[in-house]
């Protein structure tokens, strides 16, 4: 299963904005952050990710994983300069420099499927975005 939780700027057609196999990550976005989950990884954890016009930010093993039956709290910040930081229940993770263009203009996403053809659920409680419009 694949899961990515955050933004990007792609929304003419249905995209994973990010993917990852083995320890090879492609960034399908030009402009994107969020959090990367995929079982195709050598290791099955939670990523911190970001694209910047096309230059991928480096990318953060939070060595946190999904556990079945068990909700997780996700949050991002952006900053103006596209910094971005990630907190996973409450705790910073990890900040990305050059995360993401702070002028691109970025939608909400939560994209997920299944590698194989056995069906998955994750469920989503609720999903809060703000602007800070000063």
């Amino acid at each position: 299963v694949a899961v990515f939780v955050g933004f990007t700027d792609q929304i003419a057609a249905l995209e994973m904005p990010f993917d990852l196999t083995g320890t090879t990550y492609v960034s399908n976005a030009s402009n994107g952050v969020g959090f990367l989950f995929d079982t195709a990884a050598t290791t099955d954890t939670i990523r911190a990710v970001g694209v910047a016009t096309d230059t991928d930010a480096t990318h953060v093993d939070t060595s946190l994983a999904y556990v079945g039956d068990t909700y997780r709290k996700l949050r991002i910040e952006v900053d103006t300069a596209g910094v971005a930081k990630f907190w996973i229940d409450g705790v910073l993770k990890a900040t990305l420099s050059a995360a993401v263009t702070a002028a691109t203009a970025l939608v909400p996403v939560i994209a997920g499927y299944a590698n194989a053809a056995a069906s998955r659920v994750f469920t989503v409680d609720y999903l809060h975005v703000a602007q800070d419009r000063i």
